[in-house]
């Protein structure tokens, strides 16, 4: 018999879930109970950082080989944990996936991954990032990883990328082994704003550490704002 992969499911949770996310943990352990040993945790704590934090030190504490990591805003498809035997046959350590966030000094909803953009930084010499676009996935020179349909099809591939939000994320161990706590920070600027999100400083980590960094085109998750889903109005 094969022994089933150790699983950590945490939702990061600073405010009330979404109804759908009481149906779908149920169903993931009902679905996926003969390859998953699931561990389910629901971290009620602010800030974001502080609460992702909060979960590492937990995961860390148990064997579990995976987390994903679920924002309680977040709505991924109930399919979403085909990926995690897929990460580990891949030799994936950490795959993200796509999720619609409203940039408010913008005005508009996008993507929430991407690529470091080598030519733009900040006021402290920090790269800014990409945000992937509608044309990067027909772009060759992205490294990618096909994934084969039990029919004989292909679905969207899994692609390399340098950033991406941590709103629904799948990590492996050795990933947040290597990385000196805490895991997750805000880099804040001299006025106390904020110059970088927990989540792309999480990814610069990881990427220091040696590790790639993943997102999974085949499994775009909807984002929840005040009840509203953020999808329909994703600028490409």
């Amino acid at each position: 018999m094969t022994e089933k992969i150790r699983l950590m499911i945490a939702m990061p949770n600073m405010h009330e879930c979404i109804a759908e996310h009481r149906l779908l943990i149920p169903e993931w352990i009902t679905r996926y109970g003969q390859q998953l040993a699931i561990d389910w945790r629901n971290v009620r704590a602010c800030p974001v950082d502080v609460c992702r934090n909060i979960i590492v030190n937990q995961f860390l504490d148990t064997d579990c080989q995976w987390l994903l990591m679920m924002d309680s805003d977040v709505l991924p498809k109930p399919t979403i944990l085909d990926v995690v035997a897929i990460a580990a046959e891949a030799d994936l350590p950490m795959i993200g996936f796509p999720t619609p966030i409203y940039q408010s000094n913008r005005r508009m909803v996008e993507w929430n991954f991407g690529y470091i953009n080598s030519t733009e930084v900040d006021e402290y010499g920090l790269p800014l990032t990409r945000i992937f676009n509608r044309a990067d996935w027909f772009d060759p020179k992205i490294n990618h990883v096909k994934i084969n349909m039990e029919d004989g099809s292909h679905r969207a591939p899994i692609v390399q990328i340098d950033r991406i939000g941590t709103g629904c994320v799948l990590i492996r161990r050795d990933v947040l082994e290597a990385i000196s706590q805490p895991c997750f920070e805000f880099l804040k600027r001299a006025d106390g704003s904020t110059r970088q999100g927990e989540d792309y400083n999480f990814c610069d980590k990881v990427r220091a550490a040696g590790f790639t960094i993943w997102a999974d085109l085949g499994n775009i998750c909807e984002h929840y704002k005040s009840g509203v889903p953020l999808s329909p109005l994703v600028r490409y």
